[in-house]
């Protein structure tokens, strides 16, 4: 997969990578699977999906995570602007804005409000875009030091999953993980076992479902996919969780839900 240029761009919370979807590199590597682009397609949305489903927050519901995520292509797209000086047009902004609003109202009308919740859900967005804007750096750095210019995707996800060890480890000493886990009986419960043995495979999953899904069809195709899948997750997630919610907070996910969509094709144009 080739890297994206200078004017390219790296959109995680909208699923989007644009590229010059002409020039997108079909995979030479692997077995053949008749219809690639379906496949890889439904491995994402399932993969996506379920792992924000099981790793269920417990502080705030599946719905507003959705919406929430949106903070993050604001924090992205203002972080373009003075490191890469990237210009957006009117439409985006005008997405942009309508995120802000349904994120602003969706937390004034949520019924199971929680300080706590909202706090991290923010702290996620701004580490989810940091991490966006540093990876299209890197990523332009490695396409100029490399001697093929460009990285597959199972060096992507073995590079971005061997990266975050470092800070893994870390973090288990700093909240001393180490006694709470020789102490937890949850480790004596089979279910604890599969549900994070799940949680960790859908987390490679995604990694490499997703750069499979953008290498099979390119940036349109794989943007508005990722907007389009937080909608039946947010009603999974009210549904499956039994959130209470009202007609209020239900119009602000949905206005959001709908900005994410809106963001994507103005994206796109």
């Amino acid at each position: 997969m080739k890297n994206p240029s200078n004017n390219d761009e790296i959109d995680v919370e909208s699923g989007k990578l644009e590229i010059n979807r002409e020039k997108t590199v079909r995979s030479k590597r692997g077995p053949t699977v008749p219809n690639q682009a379906l496949v890889s397609g439904i491995a994402y949305c399932f993969s996506s999906c379920s792992m924000i489903l099981v790793n269920n927050l417990k502080y705030i519901n599946v719905a507003m995570v959705t919406v929430l995520k949106n903070v993050t292509n604001v924090i992205t797209a203002v972080g373009e602007m003075y490191l890469f000086n990237k210009h957006h047009d009117n439409s985006v902004w005008a997405a942009l804005f309508i995120m802000i609003i349904s994120a602003i109202s969706g937390g004034i009308t949520d019924l199971s409000f929680h300080a706590v919740g909202y706090t991290w859900q923010f702290i996620n967005c701004f580490l989810t875009a940091s991490y966006s804007l540093t990876l299209r750096r890197v990523m332009d750095t490695a396409k100029q030091v490399t001697k093929s210019g460009e990285l597959n995707e199972f060096s992507m996800v073995m590079l971005n999953n061997s990266l975050s060890l470092p800070l893994g480890i870390l973090l288990v000493f700093v909240f001393n993980e180490v006694d709470y886990l020789s102490q937890t009986p949850l480790l004596r419960l089979p279910t604890f076992w599969l549900v994070m043995t799940f949680s960790g495979f859908l987390g490679l999953a995604i990694s490499f479902t997703s750069m499979w899904f953008l290498h099979q069809t390119g940036a349109t195709t794989y943007s508005l996919v990722g907007s389009l899948n937080k909608i039946p997750l947010s009603v999974a997630g009210i549904l499956l969780f039994k959130v209470p919610t009202s007609l209020e907070n239900s119009a602000s996910i949905f206005f959001g839900l709908l900005a994410g969509v809106l963001f994507a094709r103005a994206k796109m144009s």
